[in-house]
């Protein structure tokens, strides 16, 4: 006797996230977390020898030394920090001020707004940074062939951008991706948003004002 289909419920609805994932995607976001997991951790897990040269931080300390050396100029502030790794203000206040007492960043007025700071590693910091865990997934991503690799961060791109709105994120990016940017003849990027000149340097770091640039076609 044939039996009769169980009643479909909501989540087996084809519609539903888990059934038109598959285990394929499943796989992909483990991976993914895996890697943010052990680029968070700052240890290397490979690594046997003695880490005493480099000063014990936190998982927040980790992230927001990291996020000042890959910020350009105008995103190195508490807020932005503060959006970029999703707490508040003075939760980022306290990370930064802990990380310049150290002696890993330094401080100084902003040129533009007397008002603002802006921070940067300092030598000890950029030491500091040499030795992070995460070094160890920057050198496999770049020991990827390069057309992997330039389809590893159009993908990675886009699940950025796409989360980020699905959760009402703020999306971080670069310069070269930015409707904000310009051609300026005297340098290399201009931005509307801040209205300030662009080095080449600055092109390729991480911008709290981005906005996609839309594409054309």
């Amino acid at each position: 006797m044939k039996r009769n289909p169980p009643a479909t419920r909501a989540s087996d609805a084809p519609e539903s996230a888990s059934a038109a994932s598959g285990p394929d995607a499943e796989l992909a976001a483990d991976l993914i977390v895996h890697l943010a997991r052990i680029a968070r951790s700052g240890e290397d897990p490979g690594e046997t020898k003695s880490r005493n040269s480099v000063q014990r931080l936190s998982a927040a300390q980790w992230a927001a030394l990291r996020y000042m050396a890959r910020a350009n100029p105008f995103s190195r502030t508490p807020s932005a920090f503060a959006r970029y790794h999703g707490t508040t203000r003075g939760t980022a206040s306290q990370t930064i001020k802990s990380l310049v007492a150290a002696g890993l960043l330094t401080r100084a007025r902003d040129d533009r707004d007397r008002r603002s700071v802006r921070f940067a590693l300092t030598p000890s910091g950029e030491a500091c940074l040499a030795e992070d865990g995460a070094c160890a997934l920057v050198q496999a991503v770049a020991d990827l062939p390069a057309d992997q690799r330039e389809n590893l961060i159009v993908t990675m791109r886009r699940l950025a951008g796409e989360i980020a709105v699905s959760h009402g994120a703020p999306c971080f990016g670069c310069c070269q991706d930015c409707r904000h940017l310009r051609e300026r003849d005297a340098c290399a990027g201009y931005c509307a948003q801040v209205d300030a000149p662009l080095s080449l340097d600055d092109m390729h770091l991480l911008c709290a004002d981005f906005e996609a640039a839309v594409e054309s076609g």
